[in-house]
């Protein structure tokens, strides 16, 4: 397979095959994998030195031994094909000669002694290399979602040659709730038993980012945001109290208390010193080209008159319905201040909660200075919502939601819809996508690899990945894909159905809290026995490796987890006995403490995902059971 990846502005497809100018071997070549040898140019290079580990690693996985020999075909990484031209910016590639592969590419520069601005040209050759002629498949994190088949040697079809170039400006889905910090804080309501070691949280994060390269993800444009005022409290409560969102009794500064120095404080837009003040800290950092307003992560904003001014809200409406107005405004004069020191500023902010909703009367003034960072709800049509900002004058944008910030036990069966919501977004001209908070389990593995997939290759159709992923399960795959489906339609039922309420905050689900309700409205008890006889079957089947049979019924355990889970929340409403509750709540903690080993799942998640199984854990009365749990 040839592959050629096309620049446009801020928008890139990979749209077909290319052939590298330099020559190539005239006949298919079989290469052997036990003897073949990695030569590296530069082993301080950590995307020379991790390509090697790769290789090395998969090689020995295909051919189940490895003797390199010193007239063994070479794989030489970091050094370029004879008669080719230096990579360029950012891209990898590969190419065979009669008696070397040669994998080449961007791989940064060294800063420091033993220090590099890393890129991975070489390592995502090589990646190229194992998943397009060794056949390899990275289904998800750790040694157990790398998919072969066993092979001693592997024929380079004639012509064949790699070039990568990373599609977006910025590919990241986040995984920071698999490294321990992250473990810690949920697992304040989980059972001590159920909580993991430091030493498997390391792994797993090793694991995560280790994938991401595998997945070929990698940020070209990098530029500071997120939310930018979270020390203004602490920091002006006693000094400046006026720069802060003033509430509805008047009182500025978060409710919490003066010394809160969390993301839950708006500040008052409307003040020249807010303004001056954004702008002098800006200065003092030494007037980066990017300028990060994005607000903090709260609704209370200001009251004063002066803020209210600004808005553009309808007679009666509700306060806090929407804030665009007053934001776009602000942005605007922030930008006009920022340009008379740095014309090219880059003013970058969050479109989000309730000033994420197109203003009705204010335009972004200055177009070629702004970035939007859009998130959309799970609930509602994205593109809509970016085709509304275009309208108001936003150019260049980034999609950053938290459709996978969901912790609970039910599947989703969302792997269709966020595949092809994300490249009807890059259709209309994303610069990259931040997918936020991935807590790492099971129910969500199919979600989390069709936009790793995508993110890589948007040219790629969803049939296509669904086969990869399926392949895990070997004879086996017919079976766990009708499995897939079973799930994928009523999930997607269940969004559309929320996607065409009228309503909240809750019908227009923004962020972890509020994305499970269309998951346990989607499933019956009813739906799950079915799903668990189709899995029954797939177990069933003869010929399953035992690797093909621990993947089978590891999501067995996942679709038992998703039932009781759903038994307990259903018989925790009102019109159920409290005894039945509890009985469903005790069968649901005795099956997650006999599985604790048999399946991967972020335990500190499901205990404490609010507001679905946190508050009933806390009537169970865990905390008597159990007292290393406190309350979240």
């Amino acid at each position: 397979m040839k592959r050629e990846i096309v620049k446009r502005e801020f928008v890139f497809f990979v749209l077909g095959a290319m052939i590298c100018g330099a020559a190539v071997a005239a006949e298919p070549q079989t290469i052997d994998l036990v003897t073949a040898r990695i030569e590296v140019a530069d082993r301080e290079n950590p995307s020379q030195r991790i390509a090697a580990e790769e290789l090395e690693k998969h090689f020995a996985l295909l051919a189940g031994e490895r003797r390199p020999a010193a007239d063994g075909f070479a794989f030489r990484i970091g050094t370029k094909a004879p008669g080719a031209a230096d990579a360029p910016e950012w891209t990898s590639l590969a190419q065979p000669t009669a008696d070397a592969v040669y994998l080449w590419g961007d791989d940064g520069t060294k800063i420091k002694k033993n220090r590099y601005k890393v890129r991975y040209g070489s390592l995502f050759a090589a990646y190229g290399f194992l998943e397009e002629v060794c056949g390899v498949k990275w289904v998800r994190p750790g040694d157990d979602g790398i998919i072969f088949n066993p092979k001693k040697s592997v024929a380079v079809l004639s012509g064949w040659t790699y070039r990568f170039y990373p599609p977006l400006g910025m590919s990241l889905i986040r995984a920071k709730d698999t490294t321990f910090a992250w473990l810690e804080k949920w697992e304040k309501a989980t059972p001590g038993p159920l909580r993991i070691t430091r030493e498997t949280a390391a792994k797993r994060a090793s694991d995560d980012a280790r994938w991401m390269l595998r997945q070929r993800h990698q940020t070209r444009e990098v530029f500071g945001y997120g939310h930018a005022y979270v020390g203004w409290n602490p920091k002006y409560i006693h000094t400046h109290p006026e720069y802060l969102a003033m509430d509805e009794k008047g009182v500025r500064g978060n409710p919490k208390g003066p010394d809160f120095d969390g993301k839950r404080v708006q500040l008052c837009l409307s003040n020249p010193a807010v303004q001056d003040q954004i702008i002098a800290d800006w200065l003092a950092g030494g007037t980066n080209r990017y300028l990060n307003v994005c607000p903090n992560d709260s609704q209370n904003h200001c009251h004063c008159p002066a803020c209210c001014a600004w808005d553009a809200d309808e007679p009666g409406e509700d306060f806090k319905a929407t804030k665009s107005d007053r934001y776009v405004k602000f942005w605007n004069i922030l930008i006009e201040k920022a340009r008379r020191f740095r014309e090219d500023v880059q003013l970058v902010t969050y479109i989000y909660a309730n000033w994420r909703y197109p203003t009705r009367r204010e335009k972004i003034a200055y177009p070629d200075n702004f970035i939007g960072g859009i998130v959309p709800s799970i609930y509602e049509d994205s593109c809509a919502l970016i085709r509304e900002w275009n309208k108001r004058g936003m150019k260049r944008y980034f999609v950053r939601p938290n459709y996978l910030a969901y912790g609970c036990a039910m599947p989703r069966g969302l792997e269709r819809f966020l595949f092809e919501d994300f490249k009807r977004n890059l259709a209309l001209g994303m610069m990259g996508v931040d997918e936020d908070n991935w807590k790492r389990g099971r129910a969500m593995d199919f979600e989390i690899y069709a936009l790793a997939r995508a993110i890589a290759d948007p040219a790629l159709d969803f049939a296509t990945v669904e086969r990869e992923f399926l392949s895990q399960f070997g004879v086996a795959a017919d079976e766990m894909g009708e499995y897939y489906r079973r799930a994928r339609l009523r999930g997607e039922a269940a969004r559309q159905k929320h996607q065409d309420a009228k309503g909240g905050a809750k019908v227009r689900a923004l962020d972890d809290s509020l994305l499970s309700g269309s998951a346990f409205e989607g499933h019956t008890e009813a739906d799950l026995d079915g799903d668990l006889a189709v899995i029954d079957r797939a177990l069933a089947k003869p010929g399953l490796t035992a690797a093909e049979r621990r993947r089978v019924g590891e999501m067995r355990l996942v679709v038992e987890n998703a039932k009781l889970s759903l038994r307990f929340v259903t018989l925790s409403t009102a019109g159920h006995a409290d005894a039945d509750f509890r009985k469903a709540g005790e069968e649901l903690l005795a099956f997650r403490l006999a599985h604790k080993d048999d399946m991967i799942e972020n335990w500190g998640a499901l205990f404490r995902a609010y507001p679905v199984e946190v508050r009933l854990w806390m009537r169970m009365g865990l905390k008597k059971r159990f007292p290393e749990v406190t309350d979240p």
